[in-house]
Formats: structure tokens, sequence, C-alpha cells
């Protein structure tokens, strides 16, 4: 739904949900997956035991054109450095068999940077000229596709417009002793068909119109059929088609999707109905972007849309509910989920997106299914403020490698946390120079709702071992449920109840100002928690916003933006606050769940010392809490 409260169909969906990537994101990802599959072959066994530091084995690595300024290694126990998101053993050994695809191109930030590294790539390796290098790669390794036809068309320009100006350099066999060539730009010329589609074409022709495109052929007309099917959403759905779902073991649909385009052009050579021959040019795109999306990717790069399921047109959603049932809540977890399905091998996904799906509850079954399916190698938590843009504000994001199949690179992940930079140039700077973690991939499995966390907690106690920590009332529409004390006359004896709300700052009691109309008993609220455990008693309310202030609670109705941390035993209250209001404590369930809202879940997950934490609570209150 947009401001003027409009479901996000269709028109509106490419302008709402896509951020612009920023380049240090782009050069981290590519950097760590094909730079390190180049560097894992172009240093010796020497380099990696004799170097220095990362910055010497990044010098070392490096050829004009790729320098791999964010290409991260880690020393290994023997003192031997890799790469910190692994040397990629599973990949091709020719460049030409590498194919890469960004499903969610844009304007094709992802396209051009992977272009303008597996061009000096192939030049130095396959011993091509730079225009051979450029021919080869646009034919051979880059695909992207788009739901938004104008995107395509900017993403095509950018690359082609890279390609003429890229330098006339000579096969390395060819250029002087210092390895110079030519540096004027190659320059206009044509170049091969570029494997950039749009895969949220419309089909607005009635479906008999359709399929009489096909003539007599009657494998092109189940084509057309097949396409008709899976492609009259597309404008919605976009990548997130997979042509081959519906065709089954012993379909009788033979035909390839490749040949698609050239039976159309053959069926349609000598037709003179504008209408027709338009209809053809769609079909034609259709079944373009149809190839690209069944194809076998070794590498998925990209940034994947944004939208959370409340703003998801109907048809997106009932398609995301049914086929992508655990990462639903939003479509770039959807993504993820998707990208899954085009790994027939072993594919490697590398992606900008929020960060949530690592922790938050409602993305249990679906971490739970990752870490079975999948292996991590490397993430890097950025937080907030990675973005330059201000429609961005309060993106919290990761970059994030991963396989689609499991236990490819033992037992250990890489993590990077550049969390607390407020500024995109401090985030890019410390993801190149901070520390890096290695964290244990199967102490995911044991975490709490399989959360992904880069933490080890041991057998630490938890706040759930002696609390609750309950949701609270979600009415749906507060402008009719919920005022200020003051606004009304209030009593007693009317239909307004006292609740509990969340405070900015620290305070013994606070976030009284709420009243609820209570007049229908919680009816027609979309959860009233009529029979929350925590009414009528004692506990610390936790804001779950930005700044995670507490408060005590004192047993009534309370809002969704706290959470009343009950303690089963009520002894044990004011050890809960001594904790519970410390900087300690918010600053472990900020890295258990960063963002700017802490889940009750991750508030309840949160470790506590509680022999340290109630030998502070009796020093301070020794007579129990304020009354």
């Amino acid at each position: 739904v947009n401001a003027s409260e409009v479901k996000i169909g269709a028109r509106e969906l490419p302008a709402v949900t896509q951020l612009f990537t920023e380049p240090y994101m782009v050069s981290f990802l590519l950097d760590n997956s094909l730079g390190a599959w180049w560097a894992a072959r172009r240093l010796n066994e020497a380099d990696l035991q004799k170097s220095s530091s990362e910055e010497e084995l990044r010098r070392k690595a490096a050829i004009p054109g790729v320098p791999l300024d964010y290409l991260r290694f880690v020393q290994q126990e023997d003192g031997t450095w890799t790469p910190a998101a692994g040397t990629f053993d599973g990949w091709p050994e020719q460049l030409a068999e590498l194919k890469t695809l960004d499903p969610c191109c844009g304007s094709g930030h992802f396209l051009v940077a992977a272009f303008l590294m597996l061009v000096p790539m192939r030049m130095e390796r396959d011993g091509l000229s730079a225009r051979e290098a450029v021919d080869a790669v646009l034919r051979e390794n880059i695909h992207g596709l788009e739901l938004d036809q104008r995107c395509v068309e900017l993403a095509a320009f950018a690359l082609a417009l890279t390609a003429w100006k890229y330098p006339d350099l000579p096969s390395p066999s060819g250029r002087g002793a210092g390895g110079e060539g030519g540096t004027k730009p190659i320059g206009y010329r044509p170049l091969p068909e570029l494997n950039v589609a749009c895969s949220g074409l419309s089909i607005s022709a009635k479906k008999e119109e359709w399929l009489a495109l096909a003539g007599d052929n009657t494998n092109l007309r189940i084509a057309l059929e097949e396409l008709y099917k899976q492609f009259k959403d597309a404008p919605v759905l976009g990548s997130l088609i997979n042509p081959e779902a519906s065709l089954g073991k012993g379909s009788l649909f033979e035909l390839k999707w490749e040949e698609v385009g050239p039976l159309l052009t053959k069926a349609l050579a000598e037709e003179k109905d504008d209408v027709r021959s338009e209809m053809g040019v769609i079909a034609k795109g259709i079944s373009f972007a149809a190839r690209l999306l069944i194809q076998d990717y070794r590498l998925i790069a990209t940034n994947v849309p944004y939208l959370g399921m409340r703003r998801m047109h109907e048809k997106l959603y009932a398609f995301c509910e049914k086929n992508f049932p655990n990462s639903k809540q939003d479509i770039a977890t959807v993504f993820i989920d998707r990208f899954r399905e085009f790994s027939k091998h072993q594919t490697t996904v590398i992606v900008v997106s929020p960060q949530n799906w690592l922790v938050q509850p409602a993305y249990e079954n679906f971490r739970n299914e990752l870490l079975k399916g999948s292996s991590l190698r490397l993430i890097a938590q950025l937080g907030e403020h990675g973005f330059d843009s201000p429609q961005a504000a309060g993106a919290f994001v990761s970059l994030s490698i991963l396989d689609h199949h499991p236990k490819l690179i033992g037992n250990y992940f890489s993590a990077i946390k550049a969390v607390s930079e407020k500024r995109p140039e401090d985030k890019a700077t410390a993801i190149r120079t901070v520390e890096i973690l290695s964290v244990s991939a199967e102490s995911q499995h044991s975490n709490a709702q399989h959360k992904i966390s880069f933490e080890e907690h041991g057998e630490s106690v938890l706040i759930q071992d002696f609390a609750i920590a309950p949701q609270g009332i979600k009415t749906g529409d507060d402008e009719k449920w919920v005022l200020c004390f003051w606004e009304i006359l209030f009593s007693k004896y009317s239909p307004w109840r006292v609740s509990q709300s969340s405070v900015n700052k620290k305070t013994f009691y606070g976030g009284r100002e709420k009243i609820i109309n209570w007049s229908t008993g919680g009816d027609g609220m979309i959860r009233p928690r009529l029979d929350s455990p925590a009414l009528e008693k004692l506990g610390v309310a936790i804001s779950q916003t930005r700044n995670k202030a507490a408060t005590i609670y004192t047993g009534q109705l309370f809002l969704s933006t706290l959470a009343p941390v009950v303690p089963h035993d009520q002894d044990n209250l004011s050890t809960l606050w001594e904790f519970c209001s410390s900087s300690d404590f918010r600053d472990t369930v900020t890295k258990i769940s960063p963002g700017l809202f802490a889940t009750n879940s991750s508030i309840l997950v949160t470790p506590i010392d509680e022999e340290v934490w109630a030998d502070k609570a009796n020093s301070r209150f020794p007579n129990g809490l304020p009354k």
C-alpha cells in the first residue's frame, strides 16, 4: 500500500521496491566471490604462506582493471591465508563456462561491475584481446532480468556503453614489455545479442488470439500456451516466475525455450496485421525471458527488491503464500528463497538484502530450511545508514554470500560487523578493515528459532528461563481505539481503559498516557490479547523501538510497542529491572536482533548472568523496587 492507500501493483512496483545499490556493496560482494575465485587461482602456495597482510595479498592477486580492494582474507590455524568466503572450487575452471545472473538488475549496476571484472580476467586467463573478451563476456557470462522494461533498456544501454568505452587493448601476448596497449576506447560497433530481458512483459491479448500466433505448429502452440499460463501475471511477479515449475516429467512439451523465438519469427514473417505483429514481439520477448529464467547459473548477484507483505498486490501475495510460505513476509526474502530454484549444481548467491531474515521470528522456518540446504560463506551486517539515499532511511542491510548446496565449505562461515558506523563511506572502510569473525555454522541450528547470530552464548541462562514476554494489543486502527487520557472526560465508569505503552527513556513509572476504548471488549481489533498472561502481574516493560528503554509494568492492558518481561517468581523482579534497564541489555538485544524493533522472542533469548545482576539489584534495592 502506498501513501494514497492503494495496493502496490504492476505500475507502482518497480518504483517503490528498489533501492539504489551503493558501489561499495557491489564491489564487496563481487570481490569476495568472483574475486576470491580469481585470487585462489592466481596466488601460489608461497604467497598464501608468507604474505604479511591482506593488503599484500590483494596487490598480488590484482590485475589492471581488477584491484580487488574489498577482497578479504583470513588466516587459518597453520598461519596460511585463504579468502574469507572460500575458494569456490565447485565453479568451472574455465571462465567461458561461468554464467552469472542478476534477476533484479535494475539499471545494471551488478551487470556492469561484473563485466568490468570479467573482461580483464578473460584477457589474462584466456589470452584474448579486449574486443574478443568484451564479446565473449557479453555472449557467455552476463545475464540480467528485470520487471520494468524501462530499466531493462537502461541496463542494456549501460552494458553497451561500457563495452564501447572499454580500452582497445591487444591480447596479453601482443602487448609491449611493460604490458601496455592502446588506451583509446574500442568505440561504437555491433555487439553480440545482450542477454538482458524483461521478466515483467504484459500479455494483454485474449488467450485464443495469443495461441493463434502459432498457426499450425503444434509444439509452438503448446509453448505459447505455457507462456500465457506462466506469464499472465508477469508485471507483478517478474523473476519470481519459474517456467519449469509446471513442466513435470513426461510432459508433452518438447520444444526448447530458445527455439520459440525463431519459430515465432518464421510464423509471423509474412504477417501484415499490426496487432498480431505486436503480439509476436511480446511473445518473443517473453520466450527470451523464459529461456533466461531456466538456465543454470553459477553466480547470482543482485540487490533484491524491498516490500513487506502488507503492501503487496493481492496477486503477488497469493503467489508468495502458495510458493514461498516460509519467506512470504517480505519480497526480499522471497527472492532469496527463489534463488534456490536456479541451483542445478553449486550456485553461489551474493545479495544485498534487509538483514531481518537473519533473526526475526517470522522467518524461523525459512532459516531452518536454509541452514539445512545451503552453506553460508560470508555475511556482513551493515545495520542502518548503509545507503546514501534518504529513501533508505530505516533500512537495516546485510551483504550475504551463500551457496545453495549443503556442506560444501566446512563448519564455519566468516562474519563482518559494520553496524556502528553512521555513514556509507565509513561502512565501506569498515568492511575492508574490521576483524573477521569465524562463526560456527552448526551452532546456528541450536540457536533459538535458528537465528543466525555472530555471538557465541554457550550455555548462558536466558531471560526465557525465568520470565515471559507476551505480545501486546494490536488495534489495527489506533486513531479509532486509542487516545491520550487528557483528550476526554475519563472516569472509571467509562468504556475506556488505562493502558501502558513505550517510553523514550528509562524511568520507573512511565508510558501511561494512552487509554483504550474497551467498549467492545476488544472485539474489532486485530489482536486484542484478551488472555495475555501478563495481565495483573508485575514486570519490566521494554520499549521495543530504537532505544529499548525500560519502565516498570504494573499489570494493565498494554500496546504492541511494549514487551512486558514478567518473571515466573516475583522475587526476581528487581534482578530483571537492573538488567533490562542497563546498557548491557540494550547492547546485547541489539546484537541478537539488529534493527529498529526488538521482537519479544529476541528479548526472551537474551542471555543474562543472573547471579551478577541479582547482586547488583540487592545492593541498589534492598527493599525492592520503588512503589
